[in-house]
């Protein structure tokens, strides 16, 4: 992840680490941004951007969803424990490992017909 950051120009970042393939975030940013780190954990890094390049404030959340069903909902409920309603702007981005359609997997076993939208 350093190399990477400094690479992109970034002096800054905040990495939850893989666990082999699977899972790993990171979150980098530059001298001219201001960012508070909040609570992170395996699945996820918030931070609170009070000023960014342009000097607006907004919230990012980098989520990485579980990959087994059985699993997911706890992965939705930690979004929903995250919004503490901030009256300010929320970008959530990630992988949220879900399908929409059946078509779009390839390989493995096909998703439960109760998770198409």
């Amino acid at each position: 992840m350093a190399k990477v950051q400094k690479k992109c120009g970034y002096s800054h970042g905040i990495e939850v680490g893989a666990r082999g393939s699977s899972s790993g975030l990171c979150f980098a940013w530059r001298d001219d941004c201001q960012i508070t780190l909040r609570p992170n954990s395996i699945r996820h890094i918030d931070v609170l951007i009070s000023r960014d390049c342009d000097g607006n404030m907004w919230r990012c959340t980098g989520f990485y969803s579980a990959h087994k069903e059985q699993n997911k909902s706890d992965s939705w409920n930690l979004l929903r424990h995250l919004d503490d309603t901030l009256d300010i702007l929320w970008l959530v981005i990630g992988d949220f490992n879900e399908l929409l359609f059946s078509f779009e997997k390839s390989g493995g076993w096909l998703q439960n017909q109760r998770q198409n939208g």
